[in-house]
């Protein structure tokens, strides 16, 4: 609910919880873990922290493989949201370091800045309306 509304502070610390307490009662490998940790993953991308939700991401989906199976759509989905998070780390990274090279044209090397702002509300806006292809059914 926190998320639908935008208020991603808040929500953050109570899904860190959620994963806290999931992973104490079913162990770090049952799928409900996976579901957490996914969500957690679509919450950073949502903020921008796309570095954090790689690995959240990798996590939830290889244990939704080993729960659930290679075939059943939350890992499917994990895994599609696995490889489009990668996507967008390269292709900002490829971004930034056109940036900090400065050109002919851009001598001081500063105008992607604006399309560096575009891109992450690119992303964070997919991952509000389950386009990320991160699972969104958990």
């Amino acid at each position: 609910m926190l998320k639908t509304q935008h208020r991603y502070i808040d929500a953050e610390p109570l899904y860190r919880r959620s994963l806290e307490i999931r992973e104490s009662a079913l162990g770090g490998e049952h799928h409900d873990v996976a579901a957490s940790l996914n969500n957690l993953a679509v919450l950073s991308v949502a903020t921008g922290k796309l570095q954090e939700a790689l690995p959240l991401a990798e996590r939830a989906a290889s244990i939704f493989q080993q729960a659930l199976g290679p075939e059943h759509p939350h890992t499917k989905q994990a895994v599609v949201g696995v490889r489009k998070l990668k996507i967008a780390a390269k292709k900002k990274a490829r971004i930034q370091s056109a940036k900090s090279k400065p050109s002919a044209l851009d001598p001081s090397g500063t105008a992607g800045h604006a399309e560096d702002k575009k891109d992450d509300a690119r992303v964070a806006a997919s991952a509000e309306d389950g386009t990320a292809g991160i699972c969104g059914v958990c």
